[in-house]
């Protein structure tokens, strides 16, 4: 994050000259601001930040072949002297370490670098990082806290960057390191390191989209879903009319109104007018509306290093009359569901907020309804798991209520593949007996009643904790000649069964979960494979492992660890090209973390071409009361008792009135948020198909589809493993340009567009421009004609204006197609 240093005022303020004639009034605002810098920042904990005394004491430098460090008196920013660090070696892409250990910190606090940073000649990344280590000086595995710009200019002018970060309990000291990767100069300046309070980090701040709807007694703002709203958030200063939002049919929209009262107030509701239309007398019903009001609930240690602790909104009380305390914010979270049959235009109306009963504020509200509609089901496979014996627990009704409520909410959340629904076997006689009828009556309810796409079904033998800790399966230990007996057996009956149901795609065999090579028993866990795949080639088997050789043309559905050790993009392209289909998964759904981040879990998931995903591996761990505790505890492979991070396992909340369907927390409706972005990515995909089918074959443009979404979310996201920006409303605005374009692309005339930068770039002067048309059609630059040859394709370089945009217009006859695209 960039940030303008006080001293970057006074030099703007500097250059007035009604300021230059005033002596006193500049000595002033010079007193002011430094004073302002002191109380800001406190105490600086590094040594020799300002670099006034050479390079000792404090920094340590690291050489590098080719790198040299050097204490600059020429070029400054805070006083006299500078640390600069200078590759010139086009060859030497390493990074350069200059180091400062630091011991003297609170653990347990959130602190903050501050520190100008110049550049000349350089293209590459300049970063600060942070690493934590033991008493002993051993590393600890703690992902490092990172500062990383990307410089793509030549030049960058003194900037103050800052980084905040968590110092973790288990660490004894940390280590700042200053680096390079890249050629050039850089210079560091006026490097600072202070304790922050928690309240002060920019994860407190409003998003970019946030802004004032109501200031007379009561203070009302809008923010967006994806933005945590904590209790002293400060409001926007930014003010609006009204609440303005945009979707699909068959899409939810969720948004924040935030209440800030000056007295306590006990009874306060809301109500919604009907959305009109005002054309063609439509309606939106107001039925569609719920809300809630967002509940808090306290994180202690936080789950890494984008993690904070204190209190959390999480999840949303299903109360329909509320209290308000004053003086602090109280979000109240809105859902719009639009149904398919309402059709697409512009509807206005109002919320209608009153508190208690005697005081009303009217907001006026407009939906923007997109003439396109999202399939019904998904367009990758998610499955995720709840624990009925822990919802039990909460719930004292009859199963058949309980799972009615949950497999309801999972559906509504475009959950589409359920966990291991048993079938009932019983050992007669040396034989085995499968009990189909309530299976298949519990799995049809599930395909056809609530529109699950997949299930996983037993035995279920095993989990991480080893072979040594297997399940008996009827009693009979598996490994043994009587097990192998019974396997072949079941497996021949429930190929044959899910084959004359139809149901062999939709119905996987699970019989383990992350088997590890270290295991003694691995080798009979990979037998169990093959006994199965022997004696029933078509039964299909879901395995949450790493891609291993010895599994190959055993596994049908692999569900391997979303990260950078695992993920071998090769590999998962050779399994996929053999027909088998790749599933991902990750546990950090944490509290703590950013709420864009679980939207941007499925953005992730289409950059990296995977099938199905694994979200989670529980919604519902309650083993205590997770309104009070966020921690939960769980049993490691050696069978000791670990804590896990704060909201792991745990996506719903219990009913409060122990009876009725779950609570939803903010992470679990930002996750769909996310799915239904994937189905706006996949719907533009089938546009631009019909398209390329409709036009004369070229080579360029064959991966268009591929291309314009990977342009598009490549804004937000660049590595689907590690990095992706947290601005909301950039998600927001690349949202609404896929909507275009799905409404628009299939428009006439035809109009596709390539360019080298691509849309989004950083660059300096010129682009160039490839595009595909249809016949006959004039196409513009920016104003300017081009030729078009007799297959529609045309090409040109132009410089790029000083609005950073390209505007290329299609026309023919009457028709006219406008793309612009934007540059930085």
């Amino acid at each position: 994050m960039i940030k303008i240093h006080l001293i970057d005022y006074y030099r703007l303020w500097i250059s007035s000259k009604n300021f230059l004639k005033n002596r006193s009034l500049r000595e002033l605002i010079i007193i002011t601001l430094i004073l302002s810098c002191k109380i800001a920042c406190g105490r600086s904990l590094l040594i020799n930040g300002d670099f006034e005394m050479g390079m000792k004491p404090g920094w340590e430098p690291s050489y590098v072949p080719g790198v040299t460090v050097n204490i600059d008196t020429r070029i400054h920013y805070s006083g006299n002297r500078s640390l600069k660090i200078e590759n010139l070696s086009i060859n030497n892409r390493d990074f350069y370490g200059c180091n400062q250990r630091i011991e003297n910190f609170k653990k347990g606090r959130w602190y903050r670098i501050t520190s100008a940073i110049k550049a000349s000649n350089y293209s590459g990344r300049i970063g600060i990082a942070v690493h934590y280590f033991d008493a002993d000086g051993h590393k600890l595995p703690i992902r490092n806290v990172d500062l990383s710009i990307n410089c793509s200019e030549e030049n960058i002018d003194w900037k103050i960057y800052q980084l905040d970060f968590y110092t973790h309990k288990e660490a004894s000291s940390i280590l700042i390191a200053l680096y390079i990767k890249g050629n050039g100069t850089v210079w560091f300046d006026d490097i600072r390191l202070f304790i922050i309070k928690e309240d002060s980090g920019d994860t407190l701040k409003t998003s970019g989209g946030a802004y004032l709807l109501h200031k007379q007694k009561t203070t009302v703002w809008f923010e967006y879903a994806e933005k945590k709203v904590f209790r002293h958030t400060p409001p926007p200063k930014n003010e609006k009319d009204e609440i303005e939002i945009s979707c699909a049919r068959n899409e939810w929209e969720s948004f924040q109104i935030v209440i800030v009262p000056r007295n306590d107030f006990t009874q306060c509701s809301i109500k919604f007018s009907d959305l009109l239309m005002k054309q063609d007398g439509d309606v939106i019903p107001k039925h569609l509306f719920s809300y809630y009001k967002v509940g808090y609930v306290k994180v202690n240690q936080p789950s890494n290093a984008d993690g904070i602790v204190g209190l959390h909104p999480d999840y949303l009380e299903p109360d329909s009359v509320f209290s308000l305390s004053k003086q602090i914010n109280n979000p109240i979270w809105i859902n719009l569901f639009i149904p398919s049959y309402i059709n697409p235009g512009v509807y206005t109306g109002e919320i209608i907020l009153t508190l208690q009963n005697n005081y009303s504020i009217h907001i006026p509200i407009k939906v923007n309804v997109w003439n396109f509609t999202l399939p019904e089901g998904n367009h990758i496979l998610v499955r995720s798991n709840f624990w009925l014996s822990l919802i039990r627990r909460y719930d004292h009704r009859k199963e058949g209520k309980i799972l009615k409520d949950y497999y309801s909410n999972l559906r509504a959340h475009r959950i589409n593949v359920l966990r291991n629904i048993p079938l009932r076997t019983e050992y007669k006689q040396g034989k085995l007996i499968c009990h189909f009828a309530e299976f298949d009556k519990k799995v049809k309810k599930l395909f056809e009643d609530y529109g699950f796409d997949a299930i996983t079904v037993g035995p279920f033998l095993g989990d991480a904790s080893g072979w040594r800790h297997r399940r008996k399966w009827m009693g009979i230990d598996p490994g043994t000649n009587k097990f192998w007996d019974l396997l072949k057996q079941y497996c021949r009956q429930l190929e044959t069964h899910l084959k004359n149901r139809g149901w062999l795609e939709k119905c996987w065999l699970q019989y383990w979960d992350e088997p590890r090579p270290d295991d003694s028993g691995y080798d009979k866990i990979i037998q169990i494979a093959r006994v199965i795949k022997k004696t029933a080639p078509h039964l299909k088997i879901f395995m949450t492992v790493k891609l291993s050789p010895e599994l190959f043309g055993l596994i049908d559905i692999w569900c391997i660890p979303f990260n950078k050790q695992s993920y071998d993009e090769t590999e998962i392209h050779k399994r996929q090209s053999a027909g088998e289909m790749i599933f991902v998964y990750h546990n950090d759904p944490y509290i703590d973390t950013p709420l864009i981040d679980k939207r941007l879990y499925a953005w992730r998931y289409w950059k990296a071409g995977i099938d199905g995903v694994y979200s989670w591996w529980n919604l519902t761990y309650w083993k205590e009361n997770p309104y009070y505790k966020t921690n939960m505890s769980q049993s490691g492979p050696d069978g000791k008792e670990v804590s896990l991070k704060a909201g792991d396992g745990i996506l719903l909340y219990p009913n409060p009135e122990f009876s009725g369907p779950p609570v939803n927390s903010l992470r679990w409706e930002i996750f769909r948020q996310g799915l239904e972005d994937y189905e706006y990515f996949w719907l533009l995909t089938q546009e631009i198909k019909k398209v390329l089918l409709q036009m004369k074959d070229n080579q360029l443009f064959s991966d268009y589809y591929h291309y314009k979404i990977d342009v598009l979310i490549g804004n937000l996201i660049e590595d689907y493993l590690s990095i992706w920006k947290r601005d909301i409303t950039l998600l927001y605005n690349i949202r609404h340009k896929i909507a275009r374009e799905i409404i628009e692309v299939n428009k006439h005339p035809y109009l596709l567009v390539k360019t080298i930068p691509k849309e989004g770039s950083k660059i300096k002067d010129f682009i160039k421009v490839f595009g595909l048309t249809e016949v006959g059609v004039r196409i513009y630059i920016n104003g300017i004609k081009l030729a078009v040859d007799n297959n529609g394709f045309f090409e040109t370089t132009t410089r790029l204006p000083l609005k950073k945009s390209l505007v290329v217009t299609a026309q023919k006859g009457n028709k006219k197609k406008v793309i612009k695209l934007e540059y930085k």
